[in-house]
């Protein structure tokens, strides 16, 4: 899982990023760092993963929308991005 991780992430920042968030902010809903929202937005952490790429956009809309809301809580964060890592593996 930890492998796939980074490319949840990378893929929950480039929603945030569509919906003209900057990078801080995005930063602070994720808990990371700026320099690591950075380096997701230019491929440099987060890709190549071997994936389902179609469900892991749809699966980071959705993951995004959680967080935007206020639904997805910080403290659950961590195991919001691990169940989508589990099922864009599963697939």
């Amino acid at each position: 899982m930890a492998e796939i991780m980074p490319s949840v992430r990378a893929a929950v920042a480039r929603e945030m990023t569509a919906r003209d968030m900057s990078q801080a902010e995005i930063a602070a809903l994720l808990g990371v760092t700026q320099a690591a929202v950075s380096q997701y937005l230019r491929n440099i952490r987060g890709h190549g993963a071997g994936i389902n790429d179609a469900l892991l956009r749809a699966e980071a809309r959705k993951l995004t929308e959680r967080i935007v809301s206020g639904k997805a809580h910080r403290d659950d964060l961590e195991q919001e991005f691990y169940a989508v890592c589990r099922l864009v593996v599963q697939r």
